[in-house]
């Protein structure tokens, strides 16, 4: 069975902040057709009226994430050696995890992602407050991913970075030939810049520091490709972000250029300051 009415909801929670974009069938195609930001009172209120399926985003600081190097051998079960080496890593018992094994070519590398499950569990017991019931649930950066890949206009070369940019949190995610190969993400401090102009300076600074780690991580790595664009979104994604973004990594700066027929309306005038909740709309 086909099922033509079918909506998928992103809900992405972000402290306090909470966004909710949807996808729907519409005249034959996919599109988003809802963007707006909510609370823990209003969110029932904008699900009730419809069927779909609910996926959130969960933030990197309740995650543990690892590159995970692969045998250059036959033969192997190479997700399984992944999740096997990732659970031999950790520290704490393996069963208080989701974990999740991404691929990350090309070079023959997996991404590991461990999810705490007493964290994800207090954020479906605060969904569910409102009788919702999510369906699954992603990283912010790599929905940040999704949705650049899906519903934007790629680029820049083969090694891309993309930033989302909040009034706490700095979430990445390295695109390299349109696969995501590491995300992430920076909690702000307090700063001891202004708030004028894009927000603290120090916290753009710590930003850009991070871009700079992780781009020698990837090297390492054997991925040496060098960083050809920036991709800004997010709420705090001004043009004096963005150039001071460009003056601390020496590389230009723009924000996501939505697919106009991938929204309805002019929704996609939105989407570049909630690129994190539509991307969890992607399957």
């Amino acid at each position: 069975m086909v099922e033509l009415k079918r909506r998928r909801f992103g809900l992405d929670i972000n402290g306090p902040r909470m966004t909710l974009a949807s996808r729907s069938l519409e005249a034959g195609l996919n599109v988003i057709d809802f963007i707006e930001d909510v609370d823990e009172n209003s969110l029932a209120e904008k699900l009730t009226p419809y069927d779909g399926d609910l996926y959130f985003s969960v933030g990197e600081n309740n995650t543990l994430i690892k590159r995970i190097a692969q045998p250059y051998e036959h033969g192997l079960d190479e997700t399984a050696v992944a999740r096997f080496e990732f659970s031999s890593s950790l520290l704490d018992d393996p069963d208080k995890y989701f974990i999740d094994i991404h691929d990350v070519g090309p070079v023959k590398t997996k991404l590991a992602i461990g999810y705490n499950k007493s964290r994800v569990d207090d954020i479906i017991a605060r969904i569910r407050k409102n009788n919702e019931h999510p369906t699954g649930f992603k990283l912010r950066s790599l929905a940040l991913a999704q949705a650049y890949l899906n519903l934007c206009q790629a680029e820049g070369g083969r090694l891309v970075c993309l930033l989302d940019i909040s009034e706490t949190y700095g979430a990445y995610c390295f695109i390299h030939e349109k696969t995501p190969v590491l995300p992430g993400a920076l909690r702000f401090g307090a700063g001891n810049g202004d708030n004028q102009n894009g927000g603290p300076a120090a916290d753009l600074l710590d930003l850009a520091a991070m871009v700079q780690f992780q781009l020698a991580g990837l090297a390492k790595s054997g991925l040496s490709d060098p960083l050809s664009r920036l991709i800004v979104s997010g709420p705090r994604a001004d043009d004096a972000v963005l150039s001071r973004l460009e003056k601390s990594l020496h590389v230009s700066a723009g924000r996501p250029r939505p697919i106009k027929t991938a929204f309805k309306d002019d929704l996609c005038t939105k989407a570049p300051e909630a690129m994190i909740a539509i991307g969890l709309t992607i399957g």
